[in-house]
């Protein structure tokens, strides 16, 4: 027991109550006075060291100890599980006398209690725990339930901390706060409608209001007040007209707990039959899909398109005819992304956006077989010419008055290209006034940190000569393989010079020339300089601006021109490389002009210009299809798209995407249990099982597409099992021996890991017990095991104390001894 008043210093006492032996040290005094008035005196000495040797005495046992090197207290790293599983547990208590370093983990590692942990890494506190030293540590403590969610990476780092001498104690977290949770949710199409399924589990005795609804309905399917008990599932079941359209349900428990992530779910249902809509434009789409031989839903303006996938769904595939790029909004092509991994068939006669490089990885981008490459295709030796004139240092108006100096506005807008140059692109940086000066020059890809930094130190002063700089931007051939181009940004006040020398100086090394003239418009009857010169180049572009605002997009817009037109103007026969779409197609009309692109990897090229550049292609993402079609079908293309071999080519290619309805035979089940999902095919035709298919199965889980077979485990009946996280939606699609679909569906989003499984996982803990050598503590029994620990930090003075009686007791006798002895023989 070490007493409030001690706790956490230098200094304490294991027995403190054995200090009020202290008074027994008076003893020797009160004797030596009872002896005084007998006539026996004893000497001061003798009183004094009686005295101390019964204070040192009951001292020693009072047990006193005493930290080591001055270190007053334990010093202990807490790692605190901070993820949702635990949401509503106390922190346990630490006892006084105790230095605590206290980490929070969860998704990482912080000394901030993140506001939602999803997930529970152990690797990062195990790793850091290694990585202490016992010299400055004494305790590692590692509080949390054990429901890791990195088992691939704990284990390794468990071991790690075995590898050192530190100790470890595990605090299991274990009292959960009370919650309810829906458990499962399912729905199928049988006899014409949809049948739904819902279970909803507790960790305690809890009243709670269970409603499914389908979205957009007002009015709920089931509405039922459940009392529900620990563990003890509860299931219900509804059922719903089944639409022409899809339609997504949820499930909800009510009112919300502290974990209310893990009160809903929701769950999609494709409509017995799909639909096929064309977006684009209707003459050239009509003509083209004339011999579908299938009713389709001609879209004229794009803004019609459905903008989420819930609403796609519906659809068993989509033509686009877009030969920009930019006709469909940033959530359009988000939700024909997800469309498209869930199932869904996209034909795009066109490209998808390509502004800058970064759109490569737009949603849409990353499910199409081709994608729009002018930036890989056309790399720039892009030359920037800057003015860095005395004029250059006058403040930028702004809406507020005065801010920046107009220079660091202009070199803001130079380090913002980094979002339109590529890795193939070089890039050189000239400032220009009195003279011209190469700022910046790199013989590989552009290092724009680098470069801020050197604009930071420009100081604008002087005149405004672009000349000289113009003669350092041509002096160097361009890097080879890249498209020289030349960016000028100049208040226009320059000194006077030859626009037409410069013309053909320009012309003869083949460079792109673009001007952004600062200021107002010249009043003389004469052009600027640099303007007369952009006007004797043909294809040079010249911006004026009367201010720096949006200096950045106009730089942008001024490198996409540069680079030159995505569609690529010529006569170009067509090569077949590969079968089309069943159609039996061996050759196909010449088209008069075509976009450049570049196939991405997985896809499979169908055609190609005769030079080698792709036309045609198609690719599976998710469980779903896509074909890109690399050509403008109005204007230049309008006799290939009258050819009727066209016809016939984009309607085998909307045949190969589409998604069929589901076969009636097939009946199948899915279930999520932990993060696996299991599905049960159940083939019947005429009331018998259909045995001996070979069935396939995919599912695509937003993050990536599993594929294996399904087994047969009993007359038409077909079982697999793949891995699935709980808290995202999975399409599925079981498809037989050729290929085709003969069923697809969605299993319901749940609660993550994090939210599925309350309580201390016990198992776990005692295997990461056994991993680093540490033991499990009880919450309740941590201070006592802490004391304990202190204590034998500490170093005990009781031995000493006795010593110090000891030897004052003898020294004592001795001196009395002597001093008895001397008296007698006087």
């Amino acid at each position: 027991m070490t007493p409030a008043g001690l706790a956490g210093t230098w200094f304490t006492l294991l027995r403190p109550w054995w200090l009020l032996a202290l008074s027994a040290s008076l003893l020797p005094l009160l004797a030596a006075r009872w002896a005084g008035r007998r006539g026996r005196g004893v000497s001061r000495w003798s009183v004094t060291t009686q005295c101390v040797v019964i204070a040192a005495v009951a001292l020693a046992l009072a047990g006193p100890q005493t930290s080591p090197l001055g270190r007053a207290k334990l010093p202990c790293l807490l790692l605190l599980d901070a993820s949702a599983s635990v949401r509503g547990q106390d922190c346990p208590a630490m006892p006084a006398g105790t230095a605590v370093d206290r980490v929070y983990f969860a998704a990482g590692l912080g000394r901030v209690r993140p506001a939602s942990g999803a997930s529970t890494n152990a690797a990062p506190a195990l790793r850091l725990i290694a990585s202490r030293s016992s010299a400055d540590l004494a305790v590692a403590i590692i509080a949390t339930d054990g429901r890791f969610t990195d088992p691939d990476a704990w284990p390794a780092a468990a071991r790690a901390v075995a590898a050192t001498e530190l100790k470890l104690l595990i605090v299991p977290m274990d009292r959960p706060v009370p919650d309810a949770r829906i458990a499962h949710l399912a729905a199928r199409h049988r006899d014409g409608r949809v049948q739904l399924t819902v279970t909803a589990v507790a960790n305690a005795p809890l009243r709670r209001r269970l409603v499914l609804r389908r979205t957009g309905r007002g009015v709920p399917l089931l509405e039922r007040t459940l009392t529900l008990l620990p563990d003890a599932p509860v299931t219900l079941r509804s059922a719903d007209t089944l639409l022409a359209d899809a339609a997504e349900y949820t499930a909800e428990l009510s009112p919300a707990d502290r974990l209310g992530e893990n009160d809903s779910a929701r769950v999609l249902v494709l409509p017995a039959e799909l639909k096929l809509t064309a977006v684009g434009p209707s003459g050239p789409l009509r003509h083209l899909l004339g011999s579908l031989g299938r009713k389709v839903t001609f879209l004229g303006d794009f803004g019609e398109l459905p903008a989420s996938a819930t609403s796609l769904a519906a659809y068993a595939g989509i033509v686009l005819a877009d030969a920009t790029g930019s006709a469909l909004t940033a959530d359009q092509r988000r939700a024909l992304a997800e469309y498209v991994r869930s199932g869904g068939g996209l034909v795009l006669i066109g490209v998808g956006p390509h502004r800058k490089p970064a759109d490569r990885q737009d949603p849409l981008n990353q499910v199409l077989p081709l994608v729009a490459n002018p930036f890989q295709r056309r790399p720039l030796h892009l030359r920037v010419l800057l003015d860095c004139s005395g004029s250059m240092a006058q403040p930028a108006a702004g809406p507020k008055g005065p801010r920046q100096i107009k220079f660091d506005l202009a070199a803001q807008a130079v380090v913002a290209l980094k979002e339109h140059l590529t890795a193939k692109d070089r890039l050189t940086v000239i400032t220009f006034a009195d003279t011209s000066r190469v700022l910046y020059r790199a013989a590989g890809p552009p290092d724009f940190a680098a470069l801020r930094r050197l604009l930071g130190q420009v100081k604008p002063a002087g005149s405004t000569n672009v000349t000289p700089a113009l003669a350092e931007a041509l002096r160097r051939p361009a890097a080879p393989g890249t498209r020289p181009m030349l960016l000028v940004l100049s208040d226009l006040q320059t000194e006077a010079f030859d626009p037409a020398g410069w013309a053909a100086k320009l012309r003869q090394a083949k460079a792109h020339l673009a001007v952004v003239a600062i200021g107002k418009a010249h009043p003389g009857p004469q052009a600027p300089p640099l303007k007369t010169l952009t006007d004797l180049l043909k294809g040079a572009s010249y911006v004026r601006r009367d201010d720096l605002a949006g200096l950045a997009r106009v730089f942008a817009a001024l490198v996409r021109a540069g680079r030159g037109p995505i569609l690529h103007r010529q006569r170009s026969p067509l090569s077949i490389v590969a079968p089309l779409f069943g159609t039996g197609l061996t050759a196909l009309p010449a088209v008069e002009a075509h976009l450049l692109t570049a196939a991405r990897p997985g896809c499979e090229l169908l055609v190609r210009t005769t030079g080698g550049e792709p036309v045609l292609a198609r690719r599976q993402a998710g469980i779903g299809r896509s074909v890109s079609l690399a050509l403008p079908i109005e204007g230049l293309n309008a006799a290939w798209v009258a050819d009727p071999r066209a016809g016939r080519l984009l309607s085998g290619a909307v045949r190969w995407t589409l998604r069929a309805g589901n076969d009636p035979r097939f009946d199948v089940e899915l279930t999520r249990r932990a993060n696996r999902l299991h599905v049960t095919v159940s083939a019947r035709e005429e009331g018998r099982g259909i045995d001996g298919l070979r069935l396939g199965l995919e599912v695509w889980t937003g993050r990536r597409r599993v594929s294996t077979t399904l087994h047969q485990a009993g007359p038409g009946l077909y079982r697999a099992s793949v891995p699935c996280p709980p808290d995202v939606p999975a399409a599925v699609a079981v498809r037989d021996a050729q290929g085709r679909r003969l069923w697809q569906g969605s299993a319901a989003a749940l609660a993550g890991q994090e939210f599925r499984e309350l309580g201390a996982d016990y198992e776990t803990l005692r295997r990461l017990a056994e991993l680093t050598g540490g033991r499990i503590v009880p919450a309740r029994k941590l201070p006592e095991v802490l004391r304990a620990a202190r204590r034998r930090q500490q170093l005990p003075l009781w031995p000493w104390l006795l010593g110090l009686a000891l030897a004052l007791m003898l020294a004592e006798w001795c001196l009395t001894h002597t001093t008895r002895k001397a008296r007698q023989g006087a």
